[in-house]
């Protein structure tokens, strides 16, 4: 990959895990729009994760193959996000 492709997709990995991130720790109800934006999003995360990191790792497929259907079902990510029960241990 050459340098210039390179720094492009390092640029776009970390934009589009920042929206991610950004999205799920909202803690409202997600709309239509919402939902598609953030699929969008999700499925480009699933494109450009193996091309930077390589081997899907379980967190990353939480996010690419579970979120959108959980949002869809419950329309809120609510107290079931890591930060939320990681709280809990303390």
């Amino acid at each position: 990959m050459p340098d210039k492709e390179l720094k492009q997709n390092i640029r776009d990995y970390l934009e589009t895990i920042e929206y991610i991130q950004k999205e799920i720790t909202k803690k409202h109800i997600f709309s239509d729009q919402d939902i598609q934006n953030l699929e969008a999003k999700v499925n480009y995360f699933g494109v450009i994760w193996p091309k930077m990191i390589g081997s899907v790792t379980s967190k990353a497929d939480d996010v690419i193959f579970h979120l959108i259907p959980f949002i869809r079902t419950h329309n809120n990510i609510g107290n079931y996000n890591e930060e939320d029960n990681e709280k809990l241990h303390a």
